[in-house]
């Protein structure tokens, strides 16, 4: 069972980062090309500081709701489900990074390697979910 905490909450963790990295990377349009920003919000910089910020509250409820699930933090609603849903939805935006490799084109570029963190997130969410199962069922 420590392990699957331990897992959980490298997760959460890495949200927590993703978060922060997002809101650092708001300080530079050039970065914020270099990363992946669409045309439309480098043009409207208001539109790409509201979109980090919103991304960036994002990624931090993620990380939360890891570290609730290990329980250093209150119990968050909805927790099993939220994990489930966060692990899925790292998981399937890694999903790329599979078809990359079946096809032999990956390189380490930020077109792979962003799916692939996006892929280990999402497997330590499914397996720290799947094994604290249990435990993370709501008590009354």
């Amino acid at each position: 069972m420590k392990a699957f905490k331990t897992t959980l909450l490298i997760a959460g963790i890495s949200s927590i980062l993703i978060s922060i990295f997002q809101v650092v990377v708001l300080f530079s349009v050039e970065w914020c090309r270099y990363f992946g920003a669409p045309e439309q919000f480098l043009s409207e910089p208001i539109i790409l500081y509201v979109g980090g910020i919103i991304a960036a509250i994002i990624f931090t409820i993620f990380g939360l709701y890891g570290i609730s699930g290990v329980g250093y933090i209150r119990r968050f609603p909805f927790l099993r489900l939220g994990l489930l849903l966060i692990g899925s939805i790292y998981t399937i935006r890694g999903l790329p990074f599979i078809l990359l490799i079946l096809r032999q084109r990956a390189g380490f570029t930020r077109g792979t390697v962003f799916p692939l963190v996006s892929l280990c997130i999402g497997l330590l969410y499914l397996v720290g979910t799947l094994g604290l199962w249990p435990n993370l069922k709501h008590k009354n």
